[in-house]
């Protein structure tokens, strides 16, 4: 059975049976917390702050920017 499905809240405005982009984008924000986990962890190995920027200013970007689109289809579709 799929998420979507199981739980319907977390569904797409557009096509039910699919994971909404609100949801999706949370994930993508997931992204720098996990990389400052692992900072914080000591895995310097892993990450090098150059990078570690770029990837929490690109993943904090498509998290907003998707937060924001699936929230205002969600509130036009079913509002």
């Amino acid at each position: 059975m799929q998420l979507a499905q199981k739980y319907p809240k977390l569904g797409s405005s557009v096509d039910p049976q699919k994971l909404s982009l609100t949801i999706k984008s949370l994930g993508v924000a997931l992204v720098p917390l996990i990389l400052a986990i692992l900072r914080f962890a000591g895995n310097e190995s892993i990450v090098d702050n150059d990078v570690i920027q770029v990837i929490n200013s690109i993943a904090t970007i498509v998290a907003m920017a998707g937060v924001i689109w699936g929230v205002a289809r969600k509130f036009k579709n079913n509002g």
